[in-house]
C-alpha cells in the first residue's frame, strides 16, 4: 500500500467550488477531506429526478419500480409504480403511490384494484425506510418520517465529534469516520457505528462502507489486537458504491448507485469452533462485549451479500438546486379519490358517505356485544330446559324402580 499525503485540490468537479478541499492552516489531511465532503453535501440544496428502482434478495427478485422524486430542505415528495412485464399483473399490486411531507406529515395517494385512495396525516413515509435506498442516501440522511429511521447516516456522522483518520487503499483515498461518545459510554452498540468513505484521485466519492465497531476505545481495541491499527477493526454492515457521475448546475452527482446489506460468509470461518466459544464466553459473561467482538472481527476472513439495492437516475430528468422549487411543487392533488381518510382524525369518506372510522369500530363493536349477549341468552334458555327435564327424568326413573322393588 502506498503511502502520500491527500492530494491538495485547488478546482473539484465532485464539489463544485474552488476552496472545498483547500487545506487551511493547522488542519489535519482527514479533516481537509472531511470539510470537502461536508461543502459538497451542504451546497446542495434541492434535488429533483426520475430513477429505476431494483431490489434483489437470496430469496426473491421483486418487479423493477419507476420513481419520481424531488427534495428540497425536509420536504419530500415521491411517486412509485411497478414496471410490469405483463400489464395483467396490474391487478394484483397498486399501480401507483405518491407520498410526501409537505403538510407535516404524510400524505399518499395510490391506486388500487381501479380505485383511488387519499390518506393524509400518516406518522410515517411507506417507502423510504432507513435501509431503502433512494436519492437521500447520496445526500448522505435520511428523514424523520422514514420507517425505523436513525440518524446513524454520513451527514449525522460527519457532523459528529469523534475520530477522523485517513490512508489509501490501491488507487483511492479511505477517510474513516468514526463518532464517539462524549461520556464514554460504549455500552450502546448503537454508538459504535462508523463509516468510512472512498475517494478517488479527483475526491469523487466512489463508495460509503457503514460498519460496527468493537465497544471500547481505541486505546482498548489496540491492546486486544496489537497487529491491526484500530480504526481497521470493524464488521462491515453496508455499502453504498456511487458511479456515473454527471456535472449539474457546476455540481457534479452519480446517477448510479448501488447498496449491498453482507452477511458473515461462515464458510470463510477458519475455526467455527472457537468462534461458537466465544459466544458462550460473552454470553457467560466470561468475556466482555469489546474482547468477544475484537475476536469476532479477527475470525471474519470474507461476507456475502445478502440484500442488493440498485437506483438507476435517468441524467435527463435530474436537477440540482432549482430555485423555482416551491412548497406547491411537493402538495399532492388527488384525481377524485373514491377513499379519503385523515389518519389523524380517522373521518373516512367512500362511496357508503362520510364517517368517522372510530365511531364506525364502536359501533360494530356495540353490535358485536349485543349479538354475543342475545346469543348467550338464547342458548341458556333451553339448555337450562334440557337440564331440567333430564332431572325430572331421573327422579321419576327413581320412584318408578322403587316402588317395583317394593
Amino acid at each position: 500500500m502506498r503511502y502520500c499525503k491527500p492530494r491538495i485540490v485547488i478546482t473539484l468537479c465532485v464539489i463544485g467550488c474552488a476552496t472545498c478541499y483547500g487545506e487551511q492552516r493547522d488542519e489535519s489531511p482527514a479533516e481537509t477531506l472531511k470539510r470537502g465532503i461536508l461543502g459538497w453535501l451542504n451546497s446542495i440544496t434541492s434535488v429533483e429526478c426520475e430513477y429505476t428502482f431494483r431490489f434483489d434478495t437470496t430469496y426473491d427478485k421483486p418487479i423493477p419500480e419507476k420513481f419520481v422524486f424531488k427534495t428540497k430542505g425536509d420536504w419530500i415528495f415521491f411517486s412509485r409504480a411497478f414496471l410490469f412485464d405483463d400489464p395483467r399483473d396490474a391487478d394484483t399490486m397498486p399501480t401507483l403511490r405518491s407520498e410526501t411531507n409537505v403538510n407535516g406529515k404524510i400524505d399518499c395517494y395510490f391506486v388500487n384494484h381501479g380505485e383511488r385512495f387519499f390518506h393524509t396525516r400518516e406518522t410515517e413515509f411507506s417507502f423510504l425506510a432507513c435501509n431503502t435506498l433512494c436519492p437521500l442516501a447520496i445526500l448522505g440522511r435520511s428523514s424523520i418520517f422514514s420507517a425505523f429511521s436513525f440518524g446513524d447516516n454520513l451527514l449525522e456522522f460527519l457532523n459528529a465529534p469523534g475520530f477522523l483518520s485517513w490512508d489509501e487503499y490501491y488507487d483511492l483515498t479511505r477517510l474513516y469516520v468514526y463518532p464517539e461518545p462524549q461520556d464514554g459510554d460504549y455500552n450502546n452498540w448503537l454508538k459504535t457505528w462508523g463509516a468510512i468513505v472512498y475517494l478517488d484521485a479527483d475526491r469523487f466519492i466512489r463508495r460509503v462502507e457503514y460498519v460496527i465497531r468493537p465497544q471500547c476505545s481505541r486505546e482498548e481495541i489496540a491492546v486486544l489486537a496489537p497487529g491491526k491499527p484500530p480504526q481497521q477493526m470493524y464488521q462491515l454492515f453496508g455499502t453504498d458504491y456511487f458511479d456515473g457521475w454527471v456535472p449539474v448546475g457546476g455540481i457534479s452527482f452519480p446517477t448510479r448507485v448501488r447498496r449491498v446489506f453482507w452477511q458473515l460468509d461462515e464458510s470463510k470461518i477458519a475455526d467455527m469452533s472457537a468462534f461458537m466459544e466465544n459466544l458462550q464466553l460473552v454470553s457467560r459473561g466470561e468475556i466482555g462485549a469489546c474482547q468477544y467482538f475484537v475476536r469476532k472481527i479477527q475470525a471474519i476472513q470474507g461476507y456475502v451479500e445478502e440484500t442488493v439495492w440498485t437506483m438507476d437516475i435517468d441524467p435527463a430528468t435530474l436537477r440540482i438546486n432549482n430555485p423555482n422549487l416551491t412548497r406547491d411543487d411537493f402538495v399532492i392533488s388527488p384525481v377524485a379519490p373514491d377513499v379519503y381518510w385523515n389518519k389523524e382524525t380517522n373521518d373516512i369518506t367512500d362511496k357508503y358517505g362520510t364517517d368517522n372510522l372510530n365511531e364506525i369500530r364502536a359501533r360494530r363493536k356495540a353490535r358485536l356485544e349485543e349479538a354475543l349477549a342475545a346469543k348467550r341468552h338464547t342458548n341458556w334458555v333451553p339448555l337450562a330446559s334440557t337440564v331440567l327435564l333430564l332431572a325430572s327424568a331421573t327422579i321419576l326413573l327413581s320412584v318408578f324402580i322403587m316402588k317395583r322393588r317394593s
